[in-house]
């Protein structure tokens, strides 16, 4: 029975990279090498794609390449174990036509919305100066008059008039 704690990689010489129409994923770690394992699996649900590897070293540290075709990777975020199931400390992150990319860690820390900062109870917010209210209203009146010209000249013509503003109100 495989173990369920990831094998860690050295995060600083492990890399995934496009390589014409594949993708080649380097893990370098001590504890696994190309001639224990023959292939990598990289799964998202119930999809699994097995990519050959082979043997590389990097100075004195041997790495342990795989290979697969970008075609049967959708978008998205794979995990990657070995064949006997063991799972790897990363995941491979594919995104359409751009660069993929080895994510570090093999399940993703949770997220956390972040605090929302309230008023004390009783307290309103910091009235708005004269200055403040005039550069409100005028930014409504220009936008709505900025409404009929093409999105190009409309924004030249609110640079102009914020530029103007400031000079104007500071």
């Amino acid at each position: 029975m495989p173990s369920t704690e990831p094998i860690h990689i050295d995060f600083v010489d492990s890399y995934a990279r496009l390589r014409g129409d594949d993708v080649e994923i380097v893990l370098a770690t001590g504890e696994v090498s190309a001639s224990n394992e023959s292939t990598l699996v990289l799964s998202q649900g119930d999809v699994a794609v097995k990519a050959s590897t082979s043997a590389a070293t990097s100075g004195d540290a041997p790495l342990l390449v795989a290979s697969t075709a970008r075609a049967g990777l959708s978008d998205g975020t794979w995990s990657i174990a070995l064949g006997s199931g063991q799972p790897f400390d990363a995941r491979l992150l594919v995104q359409g036509r751009r660069p993929v990319v080895l994510v570090l860690g093999a399940q993703p820390m949770p997220s956390r919305a972040p605090a929302r900062r309230r008023r004390a109870a009783g307290t309103a917010p910091a009235p708005l100066s004269t200055k403040q209210k005039v550069a409100s209203a005028g930014g409504k009146v220009l936008d709505r008059a900025l409404g009929v010209l093409p999105a190009d000249r409309a924004a030249r013509a609110r640079q102009r008039a914020r530029s103007m503003a400031r000079s104007v109100l500071h």
